[in-house]
């Protein structure tokens, strides 16, 4: 008899998981993604294909990743009834 258990990931990969960090900044996530693919939109020149695509996209996830944990740690530090929370 064999039981599926599911493996937990240590502490560490949970806190820098890319899902579980773009998950808790989902809203500075979405509008963050929104700025930076309208100005890779304008640097970049326009792909004639869904496949040429993406790279950028690709590369836009890769830019935002940092900066959603560092807004996710600034957020941690706070204390849960700051005002400070809501920016």
């Amino acid at each position: 008899d064999v039981r599926q258990t599911p493996i937990p990931l240590d502490a560490r990969a949970q806190d820098t998981h890319g899902l579980l960090v773009f998950g808790e900044t989902a809203l500075f996530f979405y509008l963050g993604h929104l700025y930076l693919y309208a100005l890779l939109g304008w640097l970049l020149p326009q792909p004639g294909n869904l496949l040429a695509m993406i790279p950028v996209w690709v590369l836009g996830l890769l830019l935002l990743y940092p900066i959603c944990r560092s807004y996710r740690s600034f957020r941690r530090r706070l204390p849960v009834g700051s005002w400070r929370r809501l920016v």
